[in-house]
């Protein structure tokens, strides 16, 4: 590769990166889904922390608090996250995609020159040019943009099959632990196993078996120096996934969390299509019809020639190519689908594992190996030049058929997706879709035909404009005043020693909560199913499975009695504000109301700090949440599992305080300090400067013995075993430093 060909590759990213990216850097955010309810307050957190001179530990707001490093998705370990510290979250983000989709660009680049490089006649700038841009703005790549965590992690899948393809353990060390620091662990895996198949098939053999051996053991040892590179977030990630209650889905529950079915079998059987669609926009269709939700069309779609490229690409690559392309789908389709039985036998011993895994992201193996093999184009063979031409025309006769005849598209969809009838807007939806694709293949077959100087030149303009046109329908924009934006409630939410909840009915209820700020609601119906996620501002709120575990938070919200009216429920969780999809009467006070959602307060809400004079010992789950149901006051009474002092006498507390891992309190008389925050490993606490035993209180929460008289208690967090972590790191970068000058100075 010369420098000249390098100029070029940057102009073109740049040029690409300004068409895609020109709106962020104008004053615009994506306005979807987990970008809005989760991304924007986690990194903010962080920001916020560490601009404070601490390292965020422990969230207090979400969920009744949780170990924040524990979460990967954070990204406190990562190069790219140092964007979110120095910058407002708007134009932070900006910068972000920025640097990862530069990353994804010449990373696939790299690996594409590498690939047609090995033994392929013919050019491979021009190819491999049009590799990363098919691969870089891609829809499976822009779709992203609503898991920051993932785009970042993309970015390195490409250099970890570039660094296995050449052999380079100390590059799968760094990409891989470059790759887990950033957070998405879904793409981790599929990005390790994209190694280990350029490293399995690479064009240097190694002869012999003993040297076959010691070959791919280089490759372990690569993968577990990266471990150690990032110890302190695997220690936090196992600590939060052994101890959690999350952890406690049983082996239904988390068959059913991970086998989904990919994507050919959703078409194929219509009742289980994914209903997830269009974030914030009003889809044509409903939500269970597959073209307009947004995972599925995002998940293959590279531009049409890159597509129509990539399919013959396959059938001209050599022998090793064609295994390493066979290893990559088919890996893609095992990772996928083949959860059982292997990953439910490693799911009972690593009870986080289903963190790990997720059907859709196994298509990125299907869509690099489409890239990869699309640059096999450049063999000008007429055998090639055949087939494309065959493709370009079948494909062009089914989007003709599909635009032209209302008969064709009713049977098809009536095939693929069981629908009996097509209404008049899902028939105008399928024409357009299948005379915009037919529109697409006539200018492909055209620009290849008249282009032959400029021809990959042109296809990668063609490309990119079919691509942008796709990024900009599958991410809707907001200005990027909106995750700024000041709300008048926030002040009094963020002062209330409380928290805030849904409803009863609206944690019930079938109707979403939609809406663009925290009055309107929590955005979605998955906020009212699944709320372990923060809310935009330092809001603490609670209503989280986090508390009960899995399926015993569905059936305890389902026997929760609704209001009004005292409730147990409530009060021990420390509720004082309630969202409620309906009206409700006294003793909840209204505060203020949107289009969506109703905003309550409660009389009497208990604090998330308090004094308790009597104790009662019930080991069983099942028991204790159902006196937690029930007539129950958790003014009065703790319910501990272990045995402990039961009796107290009078007493109070005077006052407390709560800071991201550090609750103080000041108070008199024996008995039981209860704090409502999950018990996690990592929490110490003394009673007057002396270290004190934390007990399991009121099934998720901690609480403290305290002696007569006057007394100071205090919890503090630390991430376990975070300083053993970091001596790790250090010495296996000290370590590969002196093994570095040592080779230095033999030389």
């Amino acid at each position: 590769m010369t420098a000249r060909e390098m100029r070029r590759a940057l102009i073109l990213y740049f040029l690409t990166a300004g068409v895609f990216l020109f709106p962020l850097f104008a004053g615009s955010v994506p306005y979807i889904g987990d970008m809005t309810r989760s991304f924007q307050p986690w990194l903010t957190y962080a920001a916020q922390e560490i601009q404070a001179g601490r390292l965020p530990q422990w969230n207090p707001y979400t969920a009744c608090g949780e170990p924040f490093m524990a979460n990967p998705q954070v990204m406190t370990m990562s190069p790219l996250g140092l964007l979110f510290w120095m910058f407002p979250f708007g134009r932070a983000y900006a910068f972000f995609l920025a640097a990862a989709h530069g990353l994804l660009f010449f990373g696939s680049y790299l690996a594409s020159r590498a690939w047609l490089s090995s033994k392929t006649p013919g050019p491979s700038h021009g190819p491999a040019l049009l590799t990363a841009v098919a691969m870089t703005w891609g829809a499976f790549g822009v779709a992203h943009w609503e898991f920051p965590s993932a785009v970042g992690t993309l970015g390195f899948l490409p250099f970890l099959f570039l660094f296995g393809w050449a052999g380079s353990g100390a590059g799968v060390t760094l990409a891989t632990a470059a790759a887990l620091a950033t957070g998405y662990v879904q793409f981790v895996h599929y990005g390790v196993f994209a190694a280990f198949v350029g490293w399995m098939v690479r064009a240097r053999s190694t002869p012999g078996a003993k040297a076959w051996v010691l070959d791919k053991g280089r490759f372990v040892l690569a993968l577990a120096a990266a471990a150690v590179l990032v110890l302190p977030q695997i220690v936090a990630s196992w600590d939060a996934a052994r101890e959690s209650l999350r952890a406690a889905l049983d082996a239904t529950d988390a068959r059913q969390f991970l086998l989904s079915p990919v994507f050919a079998i959703k078409i194929l059987v219509p009742w289980i299509t994914n209903p997830v669609a269009l974030a914030f926009q009003s889809p044509p269709f409903d939500a269970g019809f597959w073209p307009v939700a947004r995972p599925w069309l995002s998940t293959f779609f590279v531009g049409t020639g890159v597509a129509l490229l990539g399919v013959t690409g396959f059938f001209r690559a050599g022998p090793r190519k064609t295994l390493a392309l066979f290893l990559l789908v088919s890996g893609g389709l095992a990772l996928a689908l083949g959860v059982d039985p292997v990953f439910d036998a490693l799911r009972r011993t690593v009870p986080g594992l289903r963190y790990m895994t997720h059907f859709a992201n196994a298509a990125i193996l299907a869509v690099f190996a489409l890239t990869l093999a699309a640059g096999e184009a450049a063999r000008r063979t007429a055998w090639r030049n055949g087939l494309l031409i065959f493709l370009t025309l079948g494909a062009l006769a089914v989007t003709l058929g599909l635009s032209l005849d209302g008969g064709a598209r009713a049977h098809l969809c009536q095939r693929l997706l069981g629908t009996t009838a097509l209404t008049a807007v899902q028939d105008r939806w399928v024409s357009a879709a299948a005379g915009g694709a037919a529109a697409s293949l006539l200018f492909f077959g055209a620009l290849w035909l008249m282009f032959h100087q400029r021809r990959w030149a042109v296809a990668g303009t063609f490309t990119t404009l079919e691509l942008w046109l796709l990024a900009r329908a599958l991410n809707p924009l907001a200005p990027d005043g909106f995750y700024h934006r000041p709300l008048a409630l926030t002040k009094e939410l963020a002062a209330a020693p409380h928290r805030l909840a849904l409803a009863p009915n609206a944690m019930k209820s079938a109707e979403p909560l939609a809406g663009d700020n925290l009055l309107d609601g929590y955005h979605s119906l998955r906020q009212s199913l699944y709320p372990n996620v923060p809310l935009p501002h330092r809001v603490p709120q609670t209503w989280s499975h986090e508390v009960f575990g899995g399926r015993r938070f569905v059936e305890y919200r389902r026997r929760v009695p609704d209001l009004p009216g005292p409730s147990a429920a409530l009060d021990f969780l420390g509720t004082s504000h309630i969202v409620s999809i309906e009206p409700l009467p006294g003793p909840s006070r209204f505060l203020a109301q949107s289009a969506n959602a109703l905003l309550y307060t409660r009389p009497r809400p208990l604090e998330r700090v308090t004094w308790v004079p009597r104790a009662r010992v019930v080991p069983d789950d099942a028991e204790r949440l159902k006196i937690i149901e029930t007539g129950w006051d958790p003014r009065n009474e703790v319910l501990l599992e272990s045995p402990g002092p039961a009796e107290g006498s009078e007493g109070q507390t005077t006052e407390w305080a709560e800071e991201p891992g550090r609750v103080t309190a000041r108070g008199r008389g024996a008995g039981w300090l209860v704090y409502s925050g999950v018990h996690a490993p990592g929490w110490r606490a003394s009673v007057n400067g002396q270290p004190t035993a934390i007990a399991r209180a009121n099934h998720a929460f901690m609480a403290l013995r305290v002696p007569a008289g006057e007394w100071r208690a205090l919890w503090v967090y630390r991430t376990p075993a975070l300083a053993g972590a970091l001596g790790a790191v250090f010495f296996l970068v000290f370590g590969a430093f002196g093994w570095g000058f040592r080779k230095l100075r033999t030389y």
